[in-house]
């Protein structure tokens, strides 16, 4: 067996060889940086300015993510009700925009999802979702909104509303609402 221990200026792929020492150009042979702690994700990735190869400051944007809301009750409305509300923070979220999804078991209704309503007056706010059943029993139902609305920043209020079809009694039982960050 022999070595090769031949001093050369260049690799066989034409880099410069600088005894794996810190590259000093762009394009020459590197090492990793093992001595530094990655930065942990954030919304905005960023390549790094380092020539070391894993540079400590090269930075992965967080994947999207998801909030999932629920809520198991049954409620027979004969009118338009109020049947849910609830505090999202959307700094959780990861993108600029968020897709509504909605499910529940309606019986000939409406439900409704509403964001920056009031308390005991919904409808004040911007509808953001809905879907509907026409069937004299209970059936699942479930659509994800085909149009993102711009992520907001901090904390607002999201209400769910049940309205009965054609002013009949309606039934709704075991809603759920998801909010996934979107990127552009």
């Amino acid at each position: 067996m022999s070595k090769d221990v031949a001093q050369r200026e260049f690799d066989l792929a034409g880099f410069r060889i600088t005894n794996l020492g810190n590259p000093t150009a762009a394009g020459d042979a590197t090492k990793t940086d093992n001595a530094q702690i990655p930065l942990a994700g954030r919304r905005n990735g960023a390549a790094g300015a380092s020539l070391l190869a894993a540079a400590a400051e090269h930075i992965h944007p967080l994947e999207p993510d998801l909030i999932g809301l629920s809520d198991s009750a049954l409620q027979v409305v004969t009118a338009k009700t109020e049947v849910w509300f609830g505090v999202v923070d959307f700094d959780q979220l990861v993108g600029d925009l968020v897709q509504v999804g909605l499910s529940a078991m309606l019986q000939t209704c409406l439900l409704q999802t509403w964001l920056d309503g009031e308390i005991g007056n919904p409808t004040a706010g911007t509808l953001i979702m809905n879907i509907n059943s026409a069937s004299p029993t209970l059936v699942p139902v479930a659509s994800v909104g085909s149009a993102p609305f711009a992520r907001p920043t901090g904390a607002h209020l999201l209400t769910l509303t049940v309205e009965p079809a054609d002013g009949a009694e309606g039934r709704s039982l075991g809603r759920a609402v998801s909010l996934r960050g979107l990127f552009l």
